[in-house]
């Protein structure tokens, strides 16, 4: 009997469910920020079916995501049969530092790509030189942290050319 093994190398908890082959409810489980759950036991063709319900959503097979850092952030991870690999925090960590720098990066990417876009609907009108500076912040928590900057961009127009960041 094969067993499919989940985990979450996210920062957030996981609501994975399923449906199995021949039956007729769905399956629901947690899986913690970090964590590895064993979510069916049964033959390893209906692990694998429950498997392609969620590839479609970007869940990997557990050993190729170690293999190489992604160009998009990793979800969910699976094994079958191989809950000794899942379980290794090392790799699990790793994962969930490699997607929280990607999205670091994508997220600071997409600030600097609106700036421009504020930019040129603010200067669209004028011809003279003209600047502009965006500062993003994190707004303060619930613990009344002081809020953080993020990022500043700084925007620049000569006359007669289109705003760039």
């Amino acid at each position: 009997m094969a067993v499919l093994n989940i985990t979450n190398p996210t920062f957030q908890e996981w609501i994975f469910v399923f449906r199995a082959p021949e039956q007729r409810h769905n399956q629901r489980h947690d899986i913690p920020s970090g964590s590895t759950v064993a979510v069916f036991s049964g033959a390893v063709d209906e692990c694998e079916a429950i498997v392609r319900q969620h590839e479609v959503y970007g869940m990997k097979k557990f050993t190729h995501a170690l293999s190489k850092r992604s160009e998009h952030a990793i979800g969910l991870l699976y094994s079958i049969d191989k809950d000794e690999m899942t379980r290794d925090s090392a790799a699990i960590t790793q994962l969930r530092k490699d997607n929280n720098e990607l999205l670091d990066d994508i997220a600071a990417a997409e600030r600097a790509r609106q700036a421009v876009g504020v930019a040129a609907a603010n200067t669209r009108e004028r011809t003279e030189e003209t600047s502009l500076e965006v500062s993003v912040t994190r707004e303060a928590d619930a613990n009344n942290r002081n809020a953080e900057l993020i990022q500043t961009v700084q925007v620049s127009r000569k006359p007669g050319r289109p705003p760039k960041g």
